[in-house]
């Protein structure tokens, strides 16, 4: 996925995640906002072309001025 699609709608990179893996994906980010740690998860993920391939996703919240995330 270009960079310019997902800067302009940044959704754009979640629909990408295979449909199969978006829930255990959201899952994972959110436990990550809750507890404000890191999470380090493998999931499919489809090319522009319509491939599709293992991608894996390092990630950590962001605090933010006001302690959330």
């Amino acid at each position: 996925v270009p960079v310019s699609e997902v800067l302009a709608d940044p959704a754009r990179a979640y629909e990408a995640i295979d449909a199969e893996d978006q829930a255990r994906f959201a899952e994972a980010e959110q436990e990550a906002i809750r507890s404000g740690t890191p999470f380090d998860m493998q999931a499919r993920y489809r090319r522009a072309d319509g491939a599709l391939r293992w991608c894996r996703f390092i990630s950590a919240p962001r605090e933010q001025p006001d302690g959330s995330y």
